[in-house]
């Protein structure tokens, strides 16, 4: 294999393993083209890589074969290594129905590092079935003899529930050792715990009668040398069995050390500690180590770190010196994307919720690197385990008062939680009493009125009213509206808090609908009294954040720059306090296309933020809407500088995982992919995307706009299928969670359209682009800008496909769009400007030369007027011009020609970037 093909190789399995498995075969096939051995190459190798640890000794042993075969200076040599059978050279036949000893064969059952395993039968007096264990062909040194011998001493000495029992042993005729076991009717432990669901409490409970077995070995002075879950089986009544014990070492009890060291270590490196990577001499604590992997495996059904097998160096390395990942957060981000597919955004985080404090403490308590920080023994680690279950403190954490105290309370939680209403109804009535008998007696009663449809939503969940149903938090609101509204509608005070305060929650679990009518009436209920001026600004601002997040852009911002109004007069322009309104109308600004205002706005907020909190959650905000701004109009290098400030202060205030810090991945994604780094985007836009799935599950409205995003990304590097998948994911999940004329929903439907022109399929262009054009006079006054875009570019890509037939629907679209955008933004705006290039390429392709140049003269003529707002359209106005010379083949108005009297010439590569040309 030459260099080329050999990184190509890599280059291509490193991005085949990508999180849509089923664009794997698609995507090696396009890379491969014709190229069929590299796509059979390429399909082996991750057939092989995804292969268990037998079928990779079987290929070596294949291997092997063919080395000696090759050797071979002599075609009989040759085979005769091929043919001959070394088990019926050693055993005689191995076949069912064979007999060794009083045993008959059944048939293999496995196969270990040095010896083979059968099921048979003993049909004398002592009719039982058996495992038959023989030293496995051509590994009959002394050194595996000892060992065999040695592991049938241990074994006779073991008598433990949880331990494979030696039932007999012998030698065969041919004076090899066999030994006679208990058949264990099983599957691997962690095989087990997956097939059967088991929760991390159960795992808990069977991991600590492995831990009991192990620990009645160590006191027989056993060390079991190759504990994984390969070695334990757990029966059908869900027993598990400790077995070979093929390597244990014994213990001197008067000495330090064991007796003998690993000189040449036989060892299943996934499971191995440290010393015994080293070979060094090994105690108990190397089979903690062990045990502390198999724990971790079992809780995230992954390991802490990667191995990597095919390097001996490297392997051991990772053993040695890798630090492992806490359980719970390894649950965040796995050694293989591909891994747990069977487990679902919302078990995630179960699991990563219940593995956080006691089972990373105790889990890397096990694997440290260093044999004397570890548990001391099995004993007290199983301890652990069993306080943990029991909800006590366990040993290895810190013993401070707020631990025991949490943990009091999670033993004691349903007692402590009706005690806690009580006395939190208590005191809430005793307060609202005291505050309302200052205030006048006619308070006071509606205070009472309040307390009494407070205590009443806590008896909801009472079985006598549930009826054995379950309540959903959605039903517990939706009963809690409907008693607001009808005890409280004479007290308007206290009906608008209420109704405001459950808007907001509806508003947080993704109900909208519930949310907005709640929100309007509260506000409605307002005029009825006279709040505060705060109260009122809050209870517009509420609205006005859910209208904008519900794409209603234009009346989110008319209420957002109301609510800012009444805090600025109640405020002063200088306080702190405003500067999150003037970001939030900024921002909204933003998605209306008024670029300028909104970075006006933004950059009166950064002020006042870095004036009075420097690194807090409000300037990190403001930073990302900045930064994303700077990258909406093209200014690369400013918005890499803001969204990497931001993320460092999420980063800081939140860690490595939060919704905070996933939001300004997906914000530099978009800005890698903007300098073609399209790898590095992937990459980011992946984290972003995993991380708000586990964190806020898929029926998310940011979750779609990430895949969203990741689809522009696939589209800018030019893996259209990709793209389409991606696209029709973010699709399904906007349709279920947002309005059918939503304008992300609009978009994604836009960019599907697209792609399909890009394919040439345009009657299915047309079929998605439909639903684009029926809903968008619902959503032309709310998001006009957003609607012009898609007009224009749905527009663009007609044009570029070549197709003269839908010239007059492009022609269509670009005055719809120029329409659109009269009503928000100003003529020098780049997005009026793109779209009227794309009228010049239109009028160009349909041979109308002169009002083509009468528009380039007029953008030419804003392009001097406003040079800092048109700096990215320079390039295209140069393009344009130099295309309309060379197809029209007459001099253009002199207010068109270039600095040096003509046309500037452009070549087809820039003619194609910019698609229209």
């Amino acid at each position: 294999m030459d260099l080329d093909r050999e990184k190509a190789i890599y280059r291509i399995i490193e991005n085949a393993y990508a999180p849509l498995p089923q664009l794997r075969e698609a995507y090696l096939q396009a890379e491969c083209g014709e190229d069929a051995a590299l796509l059979r190459d390429l399909q082996a190798l991750i057939e092989a890589n995804e292969a268990d640890e037998e079928a990779v000794a079987r290929q070596a042993a294949r291997s092997l074969g063919t080395l000696l075969a090759d050797a071979a200076a002599h075609d009989d040599l040759s085979r005769e290594l091929d043919t001959t059978d070394w088990g019926r050279r050693i055993y005689g036949p191995l076949e069912p129905g064979c007999r060794i000893g009083p045993y008959l064969l059944e048939k293999q059952i496995g196969e270990g590092g040095m010896g083979l395993v059968f099921l048979a039968v003993r049909e004398d007096a002592f009719q039982m079935k058996v495992a038959l264990k023989l030293v496995k062909p051509g590994m009959d040194s002394q050194e595996i003899l000892e060992r065999f011998q040695r592991e049938r001493q241990i074994l006779a000495n073991l008598k433990h529930p949880n331990i494979a029992q030696l039932y007999d042993g012998g030698a065969t005729d041919r004076g090899l050792p066999y030994l006679a076991m208990e058949f264990v009717d099983g599957v691997p432990l962690d095989r087990y715990c997956q097939d059967h669901d088991l929760s991390i409490r159960q795992r808990l409970a069977l991991f600590c009668k492995v831990c009991d077995a192990v620990s009645f070995a160590h006191r027989n002075l056993v060390i079991h040398r190759d504990l994984k879950p390969a070695n334990i089986f757990v029966t059908r009544d869900g027993e598990p069995k400790l077995l070979d014990f093929g390597i244990a070492g014994l213990i001197d009890a008067q000495a330090s050390q064991p007796k003998r060291s690993t000189t040449r270590p036989m060892m299943t490196p996934e499971f191995a500690s440290p010393e015994q990577a080293h070979g060094e001499h090994l105690t108990v604590a190397s089979d903690v180590y062990s045990l502390g992997m198999i724990l971790y495996n079992l809780l995230t059904d992954q390991l802490p770190y990667a191995l990597p097998r095919q390097d001996p160096v490297r392997l051991i390395r990772a053993i040695c010196e890798s630090p492992p990942v806490k359980p719970s957060q390894r649950m965040a981000r796995s050694i293989d994307p591909n891994q747990l597919p069977y487990l679902d955004a919302g078990e995630r985080r179960r699991r990563r919720k219940s593995l956080r404090g006691d089972l990373d403490a105790i889990a890397l308590h096990a694997l440290q690197k260093d044999p004397g920080d570890r548990y001391p023994s099995v004993e007290q680690f199983a301890e652990d385990l069993r306080l943990h279950l029991a909800g006590m403190p366990v040993r290895v954490r810190t013993r401070t008062l707020g631990y025991r105290l949490a943990k009091f309370v999670a033993r004691n939680r349903i007692g402590l939680m009706t005690s806690s209403v009580f006395v939190l109804l208590l005191a809430g009535f005793s307060l609202t009493s005291v505050y309302q008998y200052r205030q006048t007696l006619l308070e006071r009663d509606q205070a009472h009125r309040v307390t009494e449809i407070l205590m009443s939503l806590f008896e909801m969940p009472d079985p006598a009213w549930t009826r054995g149903e379950s309540i959903t938090a959605k039903r517990l609101l939706d009963e809690s509206a409907i008693k607001i509204q009808r005890e409280l509608g004479d007290q308007p005070k206290a009906y608008a808090k209420l109704l405001g305060a459950m808007g907001r929650v509806y508003h947080k679990i993704g109900s909208y609908d519930e949310a907005q009518q709640l929100m309007e009436e509260s506000l409605a209920t307002h005029a009825a009294f006279d709040p505060t001026p705060l109260e009122h600004a809050q209870a517009v601002d509420d609205l006005a954040w859910l209208l904008f997040e519900r794409g209603h852009y234009r009346r989110a911002e008319r209420l957002a720059r109301r609510a800012l109004d009444i805090r600025t007069e109640e405020w002063g322009s200088h306080h702190i306090e405003i500067a999150e309104s003037l970001s939030e109308v900024g921002w909204i600004l933003a998605h209306l296309g008024d670029f300028e205002t909104a970075e006006s706005l933004l950059q009166q907020a950064l002020t006042l933020q870095r004036q009075h909190t420097p690194a807090s959650v409000a300037l990190a905000r403001t930073l990302g809407y900045l930064g994303r701004l700077d990258l909406q109009r093209g200014l690369v290098g400013l918005a890499d500088l803001r969204l990497g400030e931001s993320l460092a202060i999420r980063t800081d205030l939140f860690g490595d995982t939060h919704p905070q810090v996933a939001e300004m991945l997906h914000s530099l994604s978009m800005l890698k992919a903007r300098g073609r780094d399209f790898r590095g985007a992937k990459r980011m836009c992946r984290e972003a995307l995993v991380m708000r799935r586990r964190l806020l599950g898929d029926n998310d409205p940011v979750v779609a706009a990430n895949l969203a995003d990741l689809g522009r990304i696939f589209v800018a590097s030019g893996e259209m299928p990709e793209a389409t998948l991606i696209f029709e994911d973010a699709l399904a999940i906007q349709r279920r969670i947002l309005a059918p004329d939503h304008p992300e929903t609009l978009r994604t439907l836009s960019e599907l359209s697209r792609l399909a022109i890009a394919r040439g399929d345009l009657a299915d262009a047309d079929h998605l682009f439909r639903e684009v054009r029926d809903t968008a006079p619902e959503r032309l006054q709310q998001a006009p800008y957003t609607l012009g875009s898609l007009y224009a570019g749905h527009a663009a890509s007609l044009l570029e496909s070549g197709n003269r037939a839908s010239l007059p629907e492009a022609e269509a679209l670009l005055q719809r769009a120029l329409t659109c955008f009269s009503q928000i933004v100003p003529e020098h705006h780049p997005q009026v400007v793109d779209t009227r290039l794309y009228q010049v390429a239109w009028l160009r392709m349909q041979r109308r030369f002169a009002p083509a140049a009468d528009i380039l003269e007029d953008l030419h003529r804003l392009a001097t007027q406003y040079p800092n707002h048109l700096r990215a359209q320079r390039d295209r106005l140069d393009q344009a011009r130099g295309a309309l010379y060379r197809a029209w083949g007459k001099p253009l108005p002199s207010g068109l020609e270039s600095r040096q009297g003509r046309p500037p010439e452009t070549s087809r590569n820039d003619q194609a970037k910019r698609g229209l040309q």
